[in-house]
């Protein structure tokens, strides 16, 4: 019985931390701005409801972060071959995002193997867990990997 305690909280603390990192990036993007006037970034995609901007990154990554889904609808590929995808050795395709974040996204389990070889994305780095975070993540009182390792070695400036 008290395994199952176990595996309860652990379930727990990792959506507690896939929200807080997303909850995190829409501060971080919703934070810049003080008004509702988008005016988004040349990194940037502006919503078509006008309320968000959000990374480029974040398009046809077979994730809805538009509240209208504008970000998912804009001739994304079924294929897999949009480079915010990846396509799980059963052929299914998930956001980027999710692979060797230490969460089985794929059904056959493929987005978490070989990790250890796993390149990041441009702009992000590699946790000893092999999850890949903002590199602006690190050092900023946060625990964005789950394991510290993004808060050791900091300097009182970051």
């Amino acid at each position: 019985m008290h395994w199952k305690v176990c595996v309860v909280a652990i379930l727990a603390f990792l959506v507690a931390t896939e929200a807080e990192r997303k909850l995190k990036s829409y501060q971080k993007i919703w934070g810049s701005r003080s008004n509702r006037a988008l005016s988004c970034q040349a990194n940037e995609f502006a919503c078509k409801d006008n309320l968000l901007c959000i990374p480029n990154k974040w398009l046809c990554d077979i994730e809805r972060d538009c509240y209208d889904g504008s970000d998912e609808q804009l001739n994304c590929p079924t294929d897999c071959s949009h480079a915010n995808q990846f396509q799980c050795k059963n052929k299914e395709c998930i956001s980027r995002d999710f692979v060797c974040d230490g969460t089985r996204d794929c059904l056959d389990a493929s987005d978490e193997v070989n990790c250890e070889n796993f390149v990041c994305p441009e702009g992000e780095i590699k946790c000893d867990n092999f999850l890949c975070i903002e590199e602006t993540w690190k050092c900023d009182g946060y625990n964005d990997c789950g394991d510290l390792w993004d808060e050791r070695n900091c300097t009182a400036s970051g």
